[in-house]
Parts: structure tokens; C-alpha cells; sequence
């Protein structure tokens, strides 16, 4: 019963062995050895062998043979059905997504269309208003010409429109390269595939055809390195008329160049100067903590101050659009149209709620503390620090005594900060590190631009809540 078992079809090779092996030790056991060229086993068990060893292989060949090419044996093909039923909820959740898109791009100007109307923004920086329709912006977007985006953002913004350009017009010419010699050939190779598998490569039986893709797949590749090639030639010419343009050259950012490892011997101004021709300005790196930390502390406040004035607005606001409803309910117009004034000052009166506050701890780990009026704080805070900034800033400049090994050196042209940002270091005697060239004030750490006398701006703009109120509410309190 254990041997007919085992040539059961529904055996595993890996069971057949285990049992041929198992066999082979019981005959070991029970029988009589006798003399082989190869082994010595028993005569049984080398008829045995013989069987096992035939049956695994046609075992094994079957298994290999059921697994391969299921299409070839005469199976349903389904690629048509898997390619729809991919592609129809794509399709419908695409086509859903661009339905609320083009609704909402003509409600919502703040989200959509912020660079047209902004009173922020200089004219040359505004965009250009989109025609009225739905498809409006289809006018505007595809009229608009390479240096229009040049202008209204920077070149790395424009290279990244331009990389989505570049794939379409790769994937096109790819597609005008492979389909009409590649589509023929596959459709015809005598693979027996069915559906749109006749397009692919399975399709093709082992002969000349296979040529065919090998040329094919020169050319695209031919083409797609011709476009890298291209491109980056291209992009190295723009960055460098751009880098030398008029509007960029007259920036102070792309004339700078920052330093590193910096030698005690260099620095001073004079030694600089004499290092390096066509310098203009240079900038030596001190460390004045205590400044850096009273700058933090205004910047604080000043946003401080800014977000609780906002703050204070939005609270007047909600508070008088609710009054207005229960006025309206009442049936009391003059009241809901009327906000309650301060006779003598003539200013409007404020809730007391609806002041922003917030708490001074002790400690900073702490959120117990004395509670104050946030608006009243800020001013306070701003009229202190502001004079004691301004007087740290003037000691810091004149202070050489802690630089430290970094500095920024501007120069006459962009060109010249260019040729000293790639060859320092090779044809001068003192090593330099150029670190970087054009760096942003806004990547510049905090306690260097505490020497630059920065002072934080308050913004205003227009809140489309209080047109229709036509009053702007002021602290009771304020000074």
C-alpha cells in the first residue's frame, strides 16, 4: 500500500524522494548485501532505485511544464477585462476629481488665484486674470510664454514645468518610434496569444523578429539620451544668463559668497581685500548671543502682536454677526446695523472676551503664570527690546574681538563671485572653503543676521468680513 501510494500522480517530488529514501533503508535492513562495481546494496533495492529515479523525473517535468506559458494551453485569455476593469474606476474617480476642480477654481479666488488680485504683490509680480468660463484658465495657461514664468518664479520652478514638458514630448516620439514597427511585428509573431497580448513581446516566436526589438529599443534609447543631452546643456546655459540677467545680478544674494574654515590670519577686512579682486563688501561672522537672543524676542512679540490684533478682529466680528442675527429675529434693524460706540473717544467698544490673553510663566516648562492682555504685552515688549536691538547691533558691527571662521564677501559681479566660488582654494596660498554662493537671508543662521538690522514688518490686507461692517474696532485699552 506505502509503495503504490507513492506513484500516485498527486504525490509531490519532494514526498516521492522522502519515500524513496525511506524505501530504500527498509531494504537496506531486510536483505543481503551483495557486491556492486557502484554500491553495495541489496538487488531489490537497486530495481527500485531505477523506478524512482524515472518516476521523479516525469514527475518534475510535468510539474515544469504545467507552469509555464498557461496562455498556450488553450486558457481564456482575460487581458481585455483586467485592462477595463483597471482603468474605468481610474477614469471615473479622475473625471470626478477635475468636475470639483473646475467648481471650485471659480469660487474659491484665495486657493486658486491668490497672484491676481493681492494688493501684496507689485504689478510686474501679479498674474494674469483667467477669462470667465470654466475652461478660462485653459486660455491663460497655455499662452503663457517661458519668460513670464522666468519672472514670476524662480528657475528652479521653471525647470520643473519644463521636466513635465520634456516626458510628454519623450513619450510621445517614443510612441511614434515603437508602435508602427513593433505593433505589426508582435500582432504577426505566431505566439498563439489572444487578446492584447498579441501586442507584446510573447507573441513573437524565437527567430528574425527579435531583431525588430532589439533596433527599435536602440533608437528610443537613442532618443531619450539625445533629450537628457540636450536638456542639460539647455539648463546649463539658462542658469547662467539668468544668474547674469539684470534683475538677478542686482540682487545682493547673487553676488555673495560664504566662506568657511576660515584662518585666523584672514580675518580681517584688509587681508580679504587683498586675497581676492573685485570685492565690494565684506561681512565677518561674530557670535553676540545676547543680541541674537533680544532678536528672537522681538521677532516673538512683533508676531506676537500681529496674530493677537488679528486675533481680536475675528472675535468682533463673530460676536457682532450674531448680535445682528438675534436683532433680525427680533425684529430690531437699527440695532443689528449699529455697533455700540465710545461717545467721548469715538471709538467702537470692544467685549472683554473677546481680548486676546495668554500667561507668563515662571518658568518656561511651566504654563502657570500671570495672565495679561496680549495686544497691551506686545507693545510694551517692542517698545523695550526695539532700542536695545538697535544699540546691540551698533556694538556687535564695530566688535572684533570673537570672529569667528566663516565670513560673507560680496563682490562687483556675478561673474566674479562665480570664478571664486569654483577656483578657491587651488591657485591661493590660504585655504578657503566657499560654501556657498548666493545664499538666501533666510538660511542664514539667526545670531549672523542679528547684525543686519532686520526688523519685522506688520502686514494688512483686507478682511472680506468687515466690508460689511465698514468698522474697524480699536482696543479700548490701547495706547
Amino acid at each position: 500500500m506505502y509503495f503504490t501510494n507513492a506513484f500516485d500522480p498527486r504525490v509531490s517530488p519532494s514526498l516521492l524522494a522522502q519515500l524513496y529514501l525511506t524505501r530504500l533503508m527498509r531494504n537496506m535492513a531486510s536483505h543481503e548485501w551483495t557486491a556492486s562495481p557502484r554500491l553495495l546494496i541489496p538487488r531489490q533495492a537497486q530495481q527500485v532505485s531505477i523506478l524512482w529515479s524515472l518516476r521523479i523525473r516525469r514527475r518534475l517535468t510535468q510539474l515544469t511544464t504545467s507552469q509555464t506559458g498557461s496562455n498556450r494551453d488553450g486558457q481564456k485569455n482575460t487581458s481585455v477585462s483586467q485592462l477595463i476593469s483597471t482603468l474605468a474606476p481610474t477614469f471615473l474617480i479622475s473625471v470626478a476629481i477635475f468636475l470639483v476642480f473646475l467648481v471650485l477654481s471659480r469660487r474659491l479666488f484665495r486657493v486658486y488665484q491668490p497672484r491676481t488680485y493681492l494688493a501684496s504683490l507689485r504689478r510686474r509680480q501679479l498674474s494674469p486674470k483667467q477669462s470667465k468660463g470654466i475652461f478660462g484658465w485653459l486660455k491663460e495657461y497655455s499662452g503663457m510664454d517661458d519668460d513670464f514664468v522666468l519672472a514670476h518664479a524662480s528657475i528652479d520652478n521653471y525647470l520643473w514645468l519644463r521636466l513635465f514638458k520634456i516626458l510628454a514630448l519623450m513619450t510621445f516620439v517614443g510612441c511614434l518610434i515603437t508602435w508602427p514597427v513593433l505593433f505589426p511585428v508582435n500582432a504577426t509573431g505566431g505566439g498563439g496569444q489572444q487578446g492584447l497580448d498579441i501586442l507584446s513581446f510573447s507573441n513573437v516566436t524565437p527567430g528574425p523578429r527579435y531583431y525588430a526589438q532589439t533596433f527599435v529599443a536602440w533608437a528610443f534609447l537613442s532618443w531619450v539620451m539625445f533629450m537628457i543631452t540636450r536638456e542639460l546643456i539647455y539648463a546649463t546655459k539658462l542658469r547662467q544668463q539668468y544668474l547674469t540677467s539684470p534683475f538677478e545680478s542686482s540682487r545682493i544674494s547673487t553676488r555673495t559668497v560664504l566662506f568657511v574654515n576660515v584662518p585666523e590670519e584672514l580675518r580681517n577686512e584688509e587681508r580679504l581685500r587683498k586675497e581676492y579682486a573685485g570685492v565690494r563688501a565684506v561681512w565677518l561672522v561674530s557670535v553676540p548671543k545676547e543680541l541674537d537672543e533680544k532678536v528672537d524676542d522681538r521677532d516673538k512679540a512683533a508676531t506676537k502682536l500681529e496674530n493677537s490684533e488679528v486675533k481680536l478682529l475675528k472675535n468682533y466680528v463673530k460676536r457682532q454677526m450674531k448680535q445682528e442675527k438675534k436683532a433680525k429675529k427680533k425684529g430690531d434693524v437699527e440695532e443689528a446695523a449699529t455697533p455700540v460706540r465710545d461717545g467721548e473717544r469715538n471709538q467702537i467698544d470692544v467685549h472683554k472676551k473677546d481680548i486676546p490673553s495668554h500667561r507668563l510663566p515662571v518658568l518656561k516648562f511651566l504654563p502657570f503664570g500671570k495672565k495679561v492682555l496680549s495686544i497691551d504685552w506686545s507693545r510694551n515688549e517692542l517698545q523695550r527690546l526695539i532700542p536695545e536691538v538697535e544699540r546691540g547691533q551698533r556694538d556687535a558691527r564695530n566688535d572684533r574681538s570673537n570672529v569667528q571662521g566663516a565670513c560673507f564677501i560680496e563682490f562687483e559681479s556675478v561673474d566674479a563671485a562665480r570664478a571664486v566660488f569654483r577656483k578657491s582654494g587651488k591657485k591661493s596660498k590660504v585655504k578657503m572653503t566657499p560654501a556657498e554662493l548666493g545664499p538666501h537671508p533666510d538660511n542664514v543662521v539667526s545670531y549672523y543676521r542679528a547684525l543686519g538690522g532686520v526688523r519685522t514688518r506688520k502686514l494688512t490686507w483686507p478682511n472680506p468680513d468687515l466690508e460689511k461692517h465698514r468698522q474697524v474696532p480699536r482696543h479700548h485699552q490701547g495706547t
